[in-house]
């Protein structure tokens, strides 16, 4: 095991830095050396962005669900990919609605009339909307009755 130096860690990053984010997939100047905050040791170099997300999704992990399970960080990510891969249910949750009605809202008009028209609503049913609020109306029922 090698101990880096804090006046060390400059050119080591530079060093290691990969053409491309390990975990965003970019191109980047942004250079940061992650490292494991529970062995202390260093993972690589990332995109500054990427090591702020990785800490709140370990803190996260962390705080919500270390206790409750016997899974360390890894496995549990492992299984979360594999559950959020899975097919859906093809069932509208209350709530997606209501996320997925805020989104169309905040659409310009004619991209919600696009959007509407994409699902085969008719134009005098569209016509008929005299607001946003009507078009979110007419755009929950359309999901609603898919």
């Amino acid at each position: 095991m090698k101990y880096l130096s804090q006046s060390e860690l400059k050119q080591w990053r530079i060093a290691n830095k990969p053409r491309r984010c390990p975990i965003l997939d970019i191109e980047f100047e942004d250079a940061v050396v992650d490292h494991d905050h529970e062995s202390g040791i260093i993972r690589g170099v990332i995109h500054r962005q990427a090591n702020a997300w990785e800490g709140k999704i370990y803190n996260s992990w962390r705080r919500y669900a270390k206790n409750n399970s016997k899974l360390n960080f890894i496995e549990s990510l492992e299984k979360l990919v594999k559950y959020l891969k899975q097919p859906g249910t093809n069932i509208w949750h209350p709530s997606g609605v209501v996320q997925l009605g805020k989104r169309f809202g905040r659409l310009k008009k004619e991209k919600q009339i696009f959007s509407l028209k994409k699902f085969g609503v008719k134009k005098s049913e569209i016509n008929a909307c005299n607001n946003t609020s009507d078009r979110v109306k007419l755009y929950k029922k359309v999901l609603k009755n898919l």
